[in-house]
This record gives structure tokens, C-alpha cells and sequence, in this order.
């Protein structure tokens, strides 16, 4: 009776936190912009707005080939829409929904290293409010980025914990996601790997083979 309760607690909460995430951000954002800011968001504008239109992946009307598409699959649904301020505030909202989802597996990320009640609040609010993530106000690829990064840390913990297929290969989605966004999301990949390879290199040492083989297979 009283885990249910502590869990009803924790979820009230971390809601509460992601509506007042979706609020700060949305508002932060919320006035006329323009593509000025970074070069990188003609990019993802255009490939967005022509995704739209059933155009393909077109900058200003020439295929340039650009990889790093997946923001711009995020984006692109708004631009059924014609107006041009409603469009700007849809991506503004569905940034800052985006970016707010964070709080979601930091919260799960702070339960699975067994942070206390406290610490896993302050956590969940530092990641809603972050100073970086007021990115959001621009058309930069970063506003889903950021959650990825949180997702693929909190499924390589959940492997680490119990590990199966359907998990395995939901992170190998998020991990091929992530790269579609930003190349270097391939440094938290490599990051495990390395992790792995010298928790197998230790257990080897300490003569434990029946852990390294395990530690192989979860990898």
C-alpha cells in the first residue's frame, strides 16, 4: 500500500514537472523568429518543409543529400499547415513537448542507480529548467537530441539489469535515431561498448570468466 502510494506520489510529480517543462520552454519561445540564428536551421526547415510537400530532402529547392534528417521527420507534419506564425508556434509547442519529455526517463535513469526521493525531484527538475535546453526556441536538432541521449541511457541501464531481445533492439532504434540526428550521438554508443569491454577485461583478470561471458553476450 505504501509503494503505491510513493509511486502515485512519483508520478503526479514528474507529470506536474513535464506540463511546467512544456510551459517554460513554450513561453520562453513564444515571439517572432526567423531563420538567423544558426545556418544548420535552414537546413532542418527546409528538409521539413519539403518532406511536406512529398518533395523529398530538398535545401532551397536542390537535394544537397543531408543525412541528419530525423529532426526534420519531427518537424515536417506541421507544414500541412500554410500559415506561416501558426507554423512557427506549432514548432515552438511541439519543441518545447519534445525537450519536456527529458524528464521522463531522468526520472526512470534516478530510480535505476537508486537515487534518494529527494535527489531524483532536484534531478528531474534540473533536467526540466537545464539553461541549454531553452534551445528550443530555435529549429536546431538538439530539441530532440537531448531526450535520445536520456532514452538510450536508460535502456543500456535497464539491459544492465535485465537484459532481452525487444530491449536490445529498441536500443539499437534509439541509437540509429540519435545518429540520424547528430553524428556524434555515436560517442555515447562507442561509450558503451568501451564500458563493456573493460568490465569483460576486469572479470578476466579476477579470473571470473562466467561473468565476462554473460557481460558478452550483453553487449
Amino acid at each position: 500500500m505504501l509503494k503505491d502510494r510513493k509511486q502515485r506520489k512519483d508520478i503526479f510529480i514528474v507529470l506536474i514537472l513535464f506540463l511546467f517543462s512544456i510551459l517554460y520552454h513554450y513561453f520562453i519561445g513564444d515571439f517572432t523568429k526567423g531563420l538567423e540564428t544558426y545556418p544548420d536551421e535552414l537546413r532542418y526547415f527546409s528538409i521539413a518543409r519539403s518532406i511536406a510537400r512529398g518533395e523529398g530532402f530538398l535545401i532551397r529547392g536542390i537535394n544537397y543529400g543531408y543525412q541528419k534528417i530525423m529532426y526534420s521527420l519531427f518537424l515536417s507534419p506541421i507544414f500541412w499547415f500554410k500559415d506561416p506564425a501558426l507554423i512557427v508556434k506549432l514548432i515552438n509547442l511541439l519543441n518545447s513537448v519534445a525537450m519536456a519529455s527529458t524528464v521522463i526517463p531522468a526520472y526512470r535513469i534516478a530510480k535505476r542507480i537508486r537515487a534518494n526521493q529527494l535527489a531524483t525531484y532536484l534531478f528531474c527538475f534540473f533536467v526540466a529548467i537545464w539553461s541549454e535546453t531553452i534551445i528550443t526556441m530555435t529549429f536546431m536538432a538538439e530539441v530532440i537530441y537531448w531526450p535520445l541521449c536520456f532514452w538510450f541511457i536508460d535502456l543500456w541501464l535497464s539491459i544492465q539489469e535485465k537484459g532481452n531481445a525487444w530491449k536490445i533492439v529498441l536500443l539499437g532504434v534509439v541509437c540509429y535515431m540519435g545518429y540520424l540526428t547528430k553524428e556524434i550521438f555515436l560517442a555515447l554508443f562507442l561509450g558503451v561498448i568501451f564500458f563493456s569491454i573493460g568490465k569483460i577485461c576486469l572479470a578476466l583478470k579476477k579470473g571470473d570468466r562466467n561473468y565476462a561471458i554473460e557481460e558478452t553476450k550483453s553487449i
